[in-house]
């Protein structure tokens, strides 16, 4: 660390209410080019309510499999003389799925390694993981695997695969074993089933617990948040939660699963009910009860789209079917809560899983003040693109005062197919549609839906999933096939 780095550190650390002493420490990691202290700093700062640190340290993924893509906030393509670079691989293995894409790593899985590190504009492999182990998320750049039997994790450097740090489980497992894992920031955050509940491990109970069947509360899981930062494997907050041992109808599968993004936590309790905690502290921000929640996945991001400031939740309800459930807000009582159907005519129940492109969230993306998602529009095979402003939806307080949609809470719908990407940039969303022989990107206006341009690619036989990665004058398509082909395409202005 050479003398401007070390004493823009202490000026910042010394005086963390001097919003210039902080920039000028982010600035000198930028200009000797450490992300990963830059990644930690950010993480401190928007701990401490830093606005322009939380806004970076979430836009640090420009994608990931749980939370889709997050490049609402970048300015567009203007579709005049793009230049566009292709690159193409196979991978070996089965099941090969995308996990996350940072600006210098893109993360992949398959069933016989957990982790395949690529450098995301080439496609050139650095290194991977083999065997048992479990791919458990970012951080910053780096990527976090635990163990096989759940005694540890490790941190890797995303360049060379090296272990930079590594955090002892035993410990926190209190006699437990690790069911789940997650991380934002430079948190992790573990669930043990099996282990010893203390007195002092305060209990995230549902309003509705004391009502619910019994086989809604049979078991303890400890959430434990560890430090992934300057202390690796120190404690931070450890809360109980109830669970359920074995699947009830309508609940979540019976193996809980975690999602951590943007500073919360979400996590089943009870099997039916969905919790929101604070990444920093682990107090609760909101329990959302009743239950209902979508299956059709089988993990949590299947359900659940956690923007900044919001949240969209995949559900049931029993008279529009499949639903989207926009929740606004920070703690439960202020929760403002609006309802979109997921298909413009409800479907029967056995036909609730018929939404591919959602299930992977693919096919919504989530701004400040919209939201762009492809519906079913009837029993055939037939979808469209659905613009909707939050001002348009109805909406519902969780102290039951209402107001009602306008207009449906549809601004504008256009064509869509059953696989295909949705991503929001700025005054525009992309729209990508798989034909038999090629992938085409419409540019829309998000204002009236008119087409701004349109590219169209080859997909040369990559089928299976694509997304969308919207950055800064520039836009990244990733297709990839559970065969292993993978394809990127970047568009630059």
């Amino acid at each position: 660390m050479d003398t401007e780095i070390r004493s823009a550190r202490r000026r910042a650390h010394r005086n963390p209410a001097d919003p210039s002493a902080a920039r000028s420490y982010l600035d000198a990691l930028r200009r000797a080019g450490d992300r990963r202290a830059l990644f930690r700093e950010l993480c401190r700062l928007a701990r401490a309510d830093n606005p322009e640190a939380t806004h970076e340290r979430d836009r640090w993924a420009s994608w990931t499999a749980a939370s889709g893509p997050f490049g609402s906030a970048a300015r567009p393509l203007s579709g005049d003389r793009c230049t566009v670079r292709t690159k193409r691989v196979r991978l070996p293995g089965t099941d090969v799925r995308a996990a996350a894409i940072t600006d210098r790593t893109l993360v992949a899985s398959s069933r016989e390694r957990p982790a395949i590190v690529l450098d995301p504009r080439g496609l050139v492999e650095r290194w991977s993981i083999s065997g048992g182990d479990v791919l458990v998320g970012l951080r910053g750049d780096d990527v976090v695997a635990a163990d096989e039997d759940g005694g540890s994790v490790r941190v890797h450097d995303a360049e060379t695969g090296a272990v930079i740090a590594r955090v002892d489980l035993r410990e926190a497992a209190r006699g437990g074993r690790a069911i789940a894992y997650a991380t934002t920031g430079d948190r992790l955050f573990v669930l043990f089933v099996d282990g010893e509940r203390r007195d002092d491990e305060p209990a995230l109970e549902s309003p509705q617990a004391a009502s619910y069947p019994m086989r809604f509360r049979a078991g303890f899981a400890s959430l434990v948040a560890l430090d992934l930062g300057d202390e690796p494997g120190a404690p931070r907050w450890r809360r109980s939660v109830l669970y359920a041992r074995r699947e009830v109808p309508g609940s979540f599968l019976k193996r809980p699963l975690l999602l951590a993004a943007f500073g919360h936590v979400f996590v089943p309790t009870h099997g039916v009910d969905l919790a929101c905690v604070s990444a920093s502290d682990g107090s609760p921000r909101w329990i959302l009860p009743g239950g209902g929640l979508s299956v059709t996945g089988t993990t949590l991001p299947g359900c659940v789209h956690p923007r900044p400031g919001r949240i969209v939740v995949r559900r049931r309800d029993p008279d529009s079917g499949e639903v989207l459930e926009i929740l606004e807000g920070d703690r439960f009582h202020g929760v403002r809560s609006g309802m979109l159907p997921i298909s413009a005519m409800p479907a029967p129940a056995e036909e609730w899983s018929s939404f591919p492109g959602l299930e992977e969230l693919s096919q919504l993306d989530a701004a400040a003040d919209r939201i762009a998602w492809v519906r079913r529009v009837s029993h055939r095979d037939a979808w469209e693109l659905v613009m909707t402003p939050f001002d348009r939806l109805g909406w519902e307080t969780a102290g039951g005062e209402r107001r009602e949609p306008i207009g449906g809470g549809v601004l504008w719908t256009c064509p869509a197919t059953r696989t295909g990407a949705v991503a929001l940039a700025g005054d525009v969303v992309y729209l990508a549609r798989r034909d038999p022989e090629r992938i085409s990107i419409d540019a829309l206006d998000a204002s009236s839906g008119e087409r701004r341009f349109k590219l169209k690619f080859d997909h040369e036989g990559c089928g299976g999933r694509i997304a969308l990665i919207p950055r800064d004058r520039s836009l990244q398509l990733l297709l990839w096939s559970t065969s292993g082909r993978v394809r990127t395409a970047w568009i630059d202005a």
